[in-house]
């Protein structure tokens, strides 16, 4: 990662503020010395004397989201939008999962920094395509990753499982002429 401070030189009295920016793949981790505890943007204030900090980074990890879908699949190529929230930092990161025509399963992954802890994933609702004909989607079951924080390269799992459930067509039937059903009549089924 980089670091960048406005302005670069700072006379007696003056302040300055350094930004810290991780390479790709990479989040910040925490300031030594006189940035110590600040945020990847650090402030310092009526500066007398010269100031020494250095910036850290962290590798982040990999959250995989596997997709199932039982009772059916589909005969084409299908994509799941899902989102995946953290506290610590609290942070919302989005992905996509595909599953290819006639498959129940796929798998995508999301880049989460190191150090990030109860992560939780949600299907988009509202962009998951149409069940197939003759089916309905059931309420999406979760499994959801460790609370845990991410470690910095790391890798954790979480799924997301959808039942498609089938149409029944229910036939009721009674026996005679039309004229003998009468209202308040049971029927077998």
């Amino acid at each position: 990662g980089t670091v960048s401070c406005t302005p670069t030189t700072v006379y007696y009295g003056q302040s300055a503020q350094c930004t810290a920016v991780p390479n790709a793949g990479y989040s910040f981790a925490a300031w030594t010395g006189n940035c110590a505890g600040q945020s990847a943007t650090c402030s310092l204030s009526n500066i007398a004397a010269n100031k020494l900090s250095q910036a850290s980074f962290a590798a982040n990890g990999t959250l995989t989201v596997t997709k199932t879908l039982t009772g059916t699949t589909f005969a084409a190529a299908t994509s799941y939008n899902f989102s995946v929230s953290c506290q610590t930092p609290t942070a919302t990161y989005t992905g996509s999962v595909g599953v290819a025509a006639g498959a129940s399963t796929g798998s995508s992954g999301v880049s989460i920094p190191a150090g990030s802890t109860a992560c939780t994933v949600a299907e988009d609702i509202a962009t998951r395509p149409a069940a197939p004909t003759n089916y309905n989607w059931g309420a999406p079951i979760y499994s959801q990753p460790a609370a845990a924080a991410m470690p910095p390269g790391g890798s954790v799992v979480a799924g997301i499982t959808n039942p498609l459930i089938k149409n029944t067509t229910l036939s009721l039937g009674k026996s005679g002429p039309a004229s003998a059903v009468a209202s308040g009549d049971s029927f077998d089924y």
